[in-house]
């Protein structure tokens, strides 16, 4: 499949007779409703006739190496995004998490100097949305640089096709803004007197 067709020459089986045969059927509606009568045809000429790998062109396909191969790595490679998704979302949280309580005391301050909740919580959603793009942008940048030693894995989808780049940025955004809305809230939240007595 991801080499180009050889010239290939139809001989009669009376010219060149084989102890075995591929017949292929074109189907209109669902073709693996075929199978059992094509059995049947098979066993009304010659009973002792196997019939072996009877299956849908599809179903043949998928059994091919080149398919089966590149379906595997693609999956494996799915999962390692996946995790790295996670990974990278809870190191987010854990980062933005992090600065916020190093920070509580000034959050404190600013609490008491009549910053409202919703400019903490603003000041924390821009710097973890800022970190994010920041990573956002340099992951991009570094699968379109890449790209070409994938390209041999995929079909029929560019490297650089700009609806997955864009879709996988969009997912991407949305999961920096979730790891970032929590430690965003605990900062709108917390209470000066408190912040300041704990000091």
């Amino acid at each position: 499949l991801d080499a180009p067709a050889t010239p290939i020459i139809y001989r009669s089986h009376l010219q060149s007779p084989e102890n075995r045969m591929t017949i292929a059927v074109s189907a209109a509606g669902d073709p693996s409703a075929l199978l059992p009568s094509m059995r049947r045809e098979v066993h009304a000429l010659d009973p002792t006739l196997p019939v072996y790998e009877a299956e849908t062109m599809r179903q043949r396909v998928a059994r091919t190496p080149a398919v089966y191969m590149r379906r595997y790595l693609l999956l494996l490679l799915g999962g390692f995004a996946l995790v790295a998704t996670l990974l990278a979302a809870f190191g987010l949280y854990g980062v933005i998490a992090y600065t916020v309580a190093r920070r509580a005391r000034e959050m404190g301050i600013r609490a008491a100097l009549g910053a409202t909740r919703l400019s903490l919580f603003a000041l924390v959603l821009r710097r973890g949305l800022t970190l994010g793009a920041i990573g956002l942008a340099t992951g991009l940048a570094t699968s379109i640089a890449l790209g070409r030693v994938l390209g041999s894995l995929l079909y029929g989808v560019r490297t650089t096709d700009l609806v997955t780049l864009g879709a996988v940025a969009a997912l991407l955004g949305v999961v920096i803004t979730l790891a970032t809305l929590v430690p965003a809230g605990r900062a709108a939240n917390l209470a000066p007197a408190e912040v300041l007595r704990a000091d």
